[in-house]
């Protein structure tokens, strides 16, 4: 279909009122002026074209055979809300252990997520976002063998820079869910700008423990691509002793490294 919009004319001319001079036997002695043409508008309807928005399918079952035995190892279906956002998850396996993954939202953030085992709730996870949009905080709660009280919980919170760029992490684990967090790990990290990739890259991974003792550091080198990864580890897990050496890598377009 199609829309129109009104145009406004000028009158038509009046000269083709007017008696030709080639023809006299038309004429007559006294000629009166042509009456004068309304002053009247005249509509043309333009075309304007129609936008067609294009349409969506979505992924709604997937099945998987595993050892190409013509057997079924597990199906997966998908459901979507009417903002075509994906809801539930559900697995149905051969093994009999069911699982239902189901997330939720708040406008168009993610804020939850929770997986269940043939009905008992296993885990659940919560998401919070600064209003630049940017994941700030992430909560796991693992919950007991019977899914009715949490057993152990994690947090990860992440720091950026003026620029948006992610800088620093830090994970807690409370294994007891006593309300205390027995580990605190604290990694920062170190990017550069303007590497050959056109992204900004991380370069290097410095994780320590509450108390600043660092535990592990990893060096990346980065070209078009990554290149190499250096990881140095401290002497114990407990954080004491010195940075040294524990293992590298490199790459190239066809070959892999490792010592």
């Amino acid at each position: 279909k199609c829309s129109g919009s009104s145009v406004l004319l000028p009158n038509p001319p009046t000269d083709f009122l007017r008696p030709s001079s080639k023809n006299p036997k038309k004429t007559t002695k006294t000629q009166s002026r042509p009456k004068k043409i309304p002053n009247r508008r005249r509509i043309v309807n333009t075309i304007m074209p129609v936008l067609f928005l294009p349409s969506f399918s979505f992924r709604l079952k997937q099945t998987r055979d595993w050892g190409s035995t013509s057997k079924v190892d597990y199906a997966t279906t998908y459901s979507f809300d009417s903002n075509d956002r994906l809801i539930t998850e559900s697995q149905d396996n051969a093994t009999g252990d069911d699982s239902t993954t189901t997330y939720g939202y708040t406008g168009t953030q993610q804020t939850s997520k929770s997986v269940s085992v043939n009905s008992t709730l296993k885990t659940t996870q919560s998401f919070s976002y600064d209003l630049q949009g940017r994941m700030t905080m992430v909560r796991l709660e693992t919950m007991n063998a019977a899914g009715t009280a949490i057993a152990s919980v994690e947090e990860t919170s992440y720091e950026y820079d003026t620029g948006g760029t992610r800088i620093a992490s830090v994970h807690k684990i409370d294994s007891t869910n006593d309300g205390t967090f027995e580990t605190i790990r604290r990694t920062e990290y170190l990017t550069d700008h303007a590497n050959p990739t056109g992204y900004s890259q991380t370069i290097m991974e410095t994780e320590t423990a509450a108390d600043g003792t660092p535990i592990k550091r990893t060096v990346y080198t980065i070209g078009h691509d990554q290149i190499s990864q250096t990881v140095y580890q401290a002497a114990d897990t407990s954080g004491n002793g010195t940075i040294g050496p524990e293992d590298s890598w490199g790459a190239g377009h066809d070959s892999l490294l490792r010592h």
